[in-house]
């Protein structure tokens, strides 16, 4: 190859690499906010479980009958 195909090959790929990473870096930012939000309802979710076992294993209040 000569010199002139060598750089223009280098170009081209430079190019194409500069829109992929164009095309990634609009796509991490969705991600990530929804990965936030995953483990945000996977918190609450573990919250409301852990009190919903906490109200459904206390002992029961006994009936007083007058």
């Amino acid at each position: 190859m000569t010199d002139e195909t060598e750089d223009t090959l280098r170009r081209e790929l430079l190019r194409l690499d500069v829109l992929l990473r164009r095309k990634q870096e609009w796509w991490e930012h969705p991600r990530n906010f929804a990965l936030v939000l995953g483990v945000l309802a996977a918190l609450v979710g573990a919250g409301a479980g852990l009190l919903g076992y906490k109200i459904g294993s206390a002992p029961p209040q006994p009936i007083v009958i007058q």
